[in-house]
């Protein structure tokens, strides 16, 4: 799948300022999904919690969803030849520094508070409805991330 993100316009809003992804912030990222994701698999003995690798399609399709300045989460979750399931977390800080991917993913991963010590604590939190960014973030079957910031 191929996008043309240059010749996106935002509509919504004309201060759209697009944040440059290095590799070292794009490592950043990802080895901070796998540091939390493998604190959680110890901790709860989850035996096939995979490791997560960078997508430039859902780096692509994040880059054109905020071209929108829209707040609400995307609702295009398919994507690619396979149609593949897709989810998404955000993050909202005025203030992104240059460590941002580990503050966001660190910002998901204590969404649940400290009171999560056991999977059941977990299960217990699912049943109250409060999962989307710490579920997503430590579901198992998690192969690759992608995403852009403004």
């Amino acid at each position: 799948m191929r996008y043309k993100v240059h010749n996106l316009r935002p509509k919504p809003c004309d201060d759209y300022k697009g944040v440059k992804l290095t590799e070292s912030l794009k490592n950043m990222f990802v080895n901070t999904h796998n540091g939390l994701r493998n604190k959680v698999a110890d901790h709860w003995n989850i035996g096939n919690m995979n490791l997560v690798h960078w997508s430039r399609e859902l780096e692509v399709m994040a880059q054109i969803y905020l071209h929108t300045c829209s707040f609400a989460m995307d609702p295009c979750l398919r994507i690619g030849t396979r149609r593949l399931r897709v989810n998404q977390n955000q993050v909202n800080s005025k203030h992104l520094t240059g460590r941002w991917p580990g503050y966001s993913v660190r910002t998901w991963y204590l969404e649940l508070g400290y009171e999560v010590e056991t999977f059941d604590d977990y299960v217990k939190v699912l049943e109250r409805g409060k999962k989307r960014n710490f579920t997503q973030l430590i579901w198992p079957n998690l192969e690759f991330i992608g995403c852009s910031a403004a």
